[in-house]
């Protein structure tokens, strides 16, 4: 089950910024909005939150369940494990103009 942290849109630049996370990890959406259409302009891994695989079969394994797989341990440091990430924790700054 994905959990929105933050949306928020950027009226000036016609842009949406959506951090979400599941289980295992949090994400981060820019989305461009046109009169034509919503599309997505960036998407990106922002921390796992403390689940970590040690090979591919363990994420076909999730993704064979329908579940969305953790970060593969060789791929971690030390900013990219959030165990207690909050929404209070995240926040957008739109050119130093929040």
């Amino acid at each position: 089950m994905n959990e929105i942290y933050l949306s928020k849109i950027n009226e000036e630049q016609n842009r949406e910024v959506i951090v979400e996370g599941d289980y295992h990890s949090v994400w981060a959406y820019v989305l461009k909005h046109s009169e034509e259409s919503i599309g997505i302009e960036f998407d990106g891994f922002i921390c796992s939150r403390g689940t970590l695989v040690e090979s591919s079969k363990e994420i076909k394994d999730y993704i064979n369940n329908a579940i969305s797989a953790p970060l593969m341990k060789r791929y971690s440091n030390e900013f990219s494990i959030q165990r207690e990430i909050e929404n209070k924790d995240i926040e957008i700054d739109w050119n130093g103009n929040d």
